[in-house]
């Protein structure tokens, strides 16, 4: 059970840092962008510490290494919505942002 719960612990880490690299693709990550992706990261359970490291790292401008696309084809509906929650938290679509959502589908589309 715990390993269980360790490994989903992981995932969502993986996924938060999709999300990071969506909000960071239109060269800027808003206050928005970040509540987006902190709150995302408290809903599902990730401890504390991890979600301060995370949101210091987002006002930094820093959205880290690549996110493991192969965890989030594991469930790439909930990929899509809290990605398109992130991409609507700014109110605005930007081209950028457009050419992610769409790099984002191919990604989820690619047989493993």
């Amino acid at each position: 059970m715990e390993a269980a719960m360790a490994e989903y612990a992981v995932e969502l880490l993986k996924l938060l840092k999709l999300l990071s690299h969506l909000a960071a693709v239109d060269g800027r990550i808003t206050p928005e962008e970040i509540d987006q992706i902190i709150g995302a990261g408290r809903k599902a359970g990730v401890d504390a510490l991890h979600l301060e490291t995370l949101r210091d790292a987002l006002e930094r401008g820093d959205a880290g290494d690549d996110p493991d696309v192969s965890v989030l084809r594991q469930d790439p509906e909930r990929t899509r919505h809290l990605a398109a929650q992130l991409i609507a938290a700014d109110g605005v679509f930007a081209e950028a942002e457009e050419r992610a959502w769409a790099k984002l589908n191919e990604l989820l589309d690619k047989d493993s």
